[in-house]
């Protein structure tokens, strides 16, 4: 590989780092405190932290242990549990990469709407400014991933630098005493405790997407052990610059105080505790995070589609590349599907509302499979590191598949049958892609396989159903 276009340590941070924290830390105190008390909030975030920590040691083990398999995330489901869950988890993987995009490139757009507020009316303008940052994005991304990752980097710091300054402020202009006040939220009556952690669990979800930006990318990492290392350093950071923000906004406002802020709501925060300029300033902080998230993103995006066409999953035109070693074909199809969505956004809003939270649920059969494939080695596998450390990796996959189960489950019905549909649409793409070695009678099409896209095809047809008779709604 063309070490131009190979990633470090640092490298691998920065995109782990950059991945995660994008629009959502700026709107983290009216999201988390929309539902619940500090109480309930603390203890969101440790469980969160516990339940992410889980996944990170997941990843951190699989690509030391398994550093074959480095060709992003779908291919520990493929290797655990068939060519047909795999095609799938790179299929629903790839959907959510491009939703994400779309939605950091409106993001850029209403940010910027404080200076111009055409752009808050998702007009023409808007298609003009999205479709603009996308193929930008793509123009950055051909050039080869040494740029994209140069890029990155630079963006990180930035935005680090902006989420330290915010952070110093609150500790500034906090008290105290007011953390202390309705803790349990039991004043404002918002329910058991339970409960409002679970209406915060899509919030810190959609929080750690991104996670595994350093495996999505382990196949051009200078050094695979590295990729373990940056998982685990770029989480390290995302959760404490997200906790602190989320927890000192309750010694500025009360809760009922915060969930009626306005987005970003760590502006009006900031409005609150230093005067206008506060807000200004976190605008400007949402600019260069979510540039640098989309950055990001678009070689992540690229990635998955890119690997995905090497490994057979794909069509093989998916892993044409230029001569900057850049999969060009991958960004080109996803950069157009991109645009779609955009225009989509400007005449179905609502549809783009529902598409992000139905994204933030498709990337959890990823998360979930990779896991179960680490419970899988460490039960069946005869290989002498897990053999040595069997109850260890079993009960680390065991633990992360079990919080990854509950992620699903509190993600609501109405979102996991609309992602079903997402999932439904990729079963004729992998029929076409593997027809020639399904005819040749190659086992890579099970009954277990049949089993398992009869029940999505059910799925599917229930949530087409439920959504045409307004029975479901996002």
């Amino acid at each position: 590989m063309n070490k131009s276009n190979s990633v470090g340590l640092i490298g691998l941070i920065a995109i782990v780092f950059g991945s995660m924290i994008g629009s959502g830390i700026f709107s983290i105190p009216q999201n988390m405190a929309e539902q619940a008390g500090i109480g309930a909030v603390s203890l969101a975030w440790l469980i969160t932290g516990v339940g992410m920590l889980l996944l990170v040691n997941v990843f951190k083990l699989l690509s030391l242990h398994k550093p074959e398999l480095n060709s992003g995330i779908f291919s520990y489901a493929k290797a655990g549990f068939g060519e047909y869950v795999g095609f799938h988890s790179a299929w629903g993987y790839w959907l959510m990469s491009c939703m994400g995009n779309v939605a950091l490139a409106v993001m850029i757009n209403d940010s910027l709407g404080l200076f111009f507020p055409v752009l808050l009316e998702h007009g023409w303008q808007t298609v003009v400014l999205c479709s603009s940052l996308l193929w930008f994005m793509n123009h950055i991304a051909l050039r080869g991933m040494g740029s994209s990752s140069a890029v990155n980097l630079v963006s990180t710091i930035g935005k680090l630098a902006g989420l330290c300054l915010i952070i110093a402020i609150l500790l500034a202009s906090f008290e105290p005493q007011n953390l202390s006040i309705d803790v349990w939220g039991e004043a404002n009556q918002l329910g058991s405790v339970f409960s409002q952690i679970q209406s915060t669990m899509m919030v810190t979800l959609w929080c750690f997407v991104g996670i595994e930006g350093a495996v999505v990318l382990s196949g051009r990492a200078k050094n695979k052990a590295d990729v373990g290392k940056a998982t685990l350093i770029g989480f390290l950071i995302a959760i404490t610059m997200y906790s602190l923000i989320s927890l000192l906004s309750f010694g500025i406002l009360s809760q009922p105080e915060l969930a009626q802020l306005s987005s970003p709501s760590a502006g009006s925060l900031l409005a609150h505790a230093v005067g206008p300029w506060g807000r200004l300033l976190v605008n400007i902080c949402v600019l260069v995070s979510v540039f640098g998230a989309l950055v990001a993103w678009t070689m992540l995006v690229a990635e998955v589609p890119f690997e995905a066409g090497k490994m057979g999953e794909f069509p093989a035109v998916f892993k044409r590349t230029n001569d900057n070693a850049a999969p060009s074909m991958a960004l080109s199809v996803s950069t157009i599907f991109m645009q779609l969505c955009i225009f989509i956004v400007v005449l179905f809003e609502n549809v783009y509302l529902a598409a992000i939270n139905i994204a933030s649920v498709m990337v959890l059969p990823c998360y979930l499979l990779s896991s179960l494939y680490l419970l899988k080695l460490a039960l069946s596998s005869e290989r002498p590191e897990f053999a040595k450390q069997r109850t260890r990796f079993a009960a680390i996959g065991g633990l992360s598949a079990l919080f990854c189960a509950w992620l699903i489950t509190a993600a609501g019905l109405e979102y996991l049958l609309m992602a079903s549909m997402l999932y439904a649409i990729g079963i004729p793409f992998f029929k076409y892609t593997h027809a020639a070695r399904i005819k040749a009678g190659e086992a890579i099409y099970s009954r277990s396989d049949r089993v398992l896209e009869a029940g999505l095809l059910a799925l599917a047809i229930v949530s087409v159903y439920l959504l045409s008779t307004g029975m479901l709604s996002a």
